[in-house]
């Protein structure tokens, strides 16, 4: 199999240029179709443009295409001025910390699992602690 590695390019208006300008709608079809990838396999061939190909061999790639449609969206908030996934998350768990409740606890877990998963370590911004206190009160039952 062969790919190309590729500038993804993300504005403010909500297009994404990906080899082409297209809506942010159409880049997630594009994303599930499988033409916008954040993986390839063992033995494919990536071209980079003008620079050449390489051979891809033991990957080890974190980003799922799933969270690249996260991430992009959230970059694109933010362009727009609008709050982040990140950023809804803190302001729920701050309301959560004012008003434990079943209810609360719930809508702290959609929010943070709502974050792309690579990006859900320093949403509290602490990197000791990491998002330990958000973790702790949503999935306590869990460990």
């Amino acid at each position: 199999m062969r790919f190309h590695l590729t500038d993804l390019k993300i504005y403010e208006d909500g297009k994404v240029d990906c080899w082409e300008l297209m809506s942010f709608e159409k880049f997630k079809e594009k994303v599930m179709s499988g033409w916008v990838r954040t993986t390839v396999p063992d033995g494919s061939t990536v071209s980079i443009f003008p620079l050449g190909n390489f051979v891809v061999w033991n990957t080890d790639l974190h980003v799922k295409e799933t969270e690249l449609i996260k991430h992009v969206k959230d970059i694109i908030r933010e362009l727009q001025g609008k709050p982040t996934s990140s950023d809804i998350c803190r302001k729920i768990f701050e309301e959560y910390n004012k008003k434990p409740s079943d209810k609360n606890k719930e809508r702290l877990r959609k929010a943070y699992e709502n974050i792309p998963e690579h990006n859900r370590v320093y949403v509290l911004h602490d990197m000791d602690n990491k998002d330990y206190p958000i973790k702790r009160i949503i999935y306590n039952d869990e460990n």
